[in-house]
């Protein structure tokens, strides 16, 4: 994987999808003493990550940080710059082991540690079907006005194919890969339906529900991401079809839980990438931030996903998952 945000839309995942609007950082207590050739103001600024990480990471209950920081702090021996302390930090990354945490550097690029995630797959086809509506959901990076309106155009590609004849919805979220979740949900709340879609969950099980509530993606009751004047379904009970695939990642993977026990709804296609977590974002000085993973992912009955999303039927084949989804569209006896 690139060190240049995979995910990249993971920066805005954290800010606008999946943390809370604090980024103080809290610290831990453990202070190490410098080693040999390390400077101390590098060495305190490594341990202010590592701080960071300690007390907030979604495995901190599971990490020995005695021996996380010892390894970190020697990988950085004889750094005079914070460019220098770029193998130590990679390598905090990859100890952590949530496969989604990075650092972001003041030159914007990013750091990401090892990952045991293959998220290749084969192309995703356009799936056209009669009397289904078919929405693409796609990755999405951008500040408040760009996501309301990612989100009114979601709304507005529902309303313009929505009929009296329409049996069902296709909602494909293949390949997306990721950003800010709250445009996602909000435009597709007309598909999604009122009310709570899903949760974060943080480790000893806290949780904080999320979901669209007139026209808007909520989370903890703060609305992220809002349609003007939002539209409702002429069938809302029609069924929906939830298409995934090894690309759909972070907020493409929270879209996908927020449809998991929706009534007459099942996914199809391939499991999703595996970061069904939720980061946030901390300002650790000089325009340099880490954003760390905290959170976990949660459907509206309360069960997590801590490694990914299988669909309900498991299709690597696009011919064959056109012919399943016709086949599930027409059964009226589910």
């Amino acid at each position: 994987m690139k060190a240049r945000y995979f995910i990249f839309t993971f920066i805005f995942l954290i800010l606008f999808s999946c943390s809370s609007d604090d980024s103080t950082i809290t610290t831990g207590e453990n202070v190490s003493e410098p080693i040999s050739n390390l400077s101390r103001e590098q060495l305190n600024y490594l341990n202010r990550i590592i701080d960071v990480m300690e007390v907030n990471s979604i495995n901190r209950n599971t990490i020995d940080w005695l021996t996380f920081r010892s390894r970190v702090i020697e990988a950085a021996e004889g750094a005079t710059s914070r460019d220098e302390l770029d193998t130590a930090i990679t390598l905090a990354l990859t100890l952590l082991g949530d496969n989604h945490s990075s650092y972001i550097k003041s030159d914007g690029t990013s750091l990401i540690g090892e990952r045991d995630l293959d998220c290749s797959t084969q192309p995703a086809r356009t799936i056209s079907l009669d009397n289904i509506g078919y929405i693409k959901v796609t990755a999405f990076s951008g500040n408040r006005l760009q996501a309301d309106q990612y989100a009114t155009n979601l709304q507005n590609a529902i309303k313009n194919q929505d009929t009296p004849d329409l049996i069902g919805w296709i909602v494909d979220l293949r390949n997306n890969s990721g950003g800010n979740m709250w445009p996602m949900i909000a435009g597709t709340g007309p598909i999604l339906g009122e009310g709570t879609a899903g949760a974060f969950v943080f480790p000893g099980r806290n949780d904080q529900n999320w979901g669209y509530f007139d026209g808007a993606g909520v989370n903890g009751g703060n609305e992220l991401a809002k349609v003007s004047g939002p539209y409702t379904l002429i069938n809302p009970n029609s069924k929906v079809a939830v298409l995934t695939n090894r690309r759909t990642a972070s907020s493409g993977e929270a879209v996908t839980v927020a449809f998991r026990g929706k009534f007459n709804t099942r996914s199809f296609g391939e499991a999703t990438c595996g970061v069904s977590t939720s980061n946030r974002l901390f300002d650790l000085g000089e325009n340099t931030f880490l954003n760390l993973t905290t959170l976990y992912f949660a459907d509206r009955n309360g069960n997590v996903y801590d490694n990914g999303i299988v669909p309900d039927e498991i299709i690597e084949d696009q011919n064959e998952l056109q012919t399943r989804l016709e086949e599930w569209f027409s059964d009226t006896s589910n």
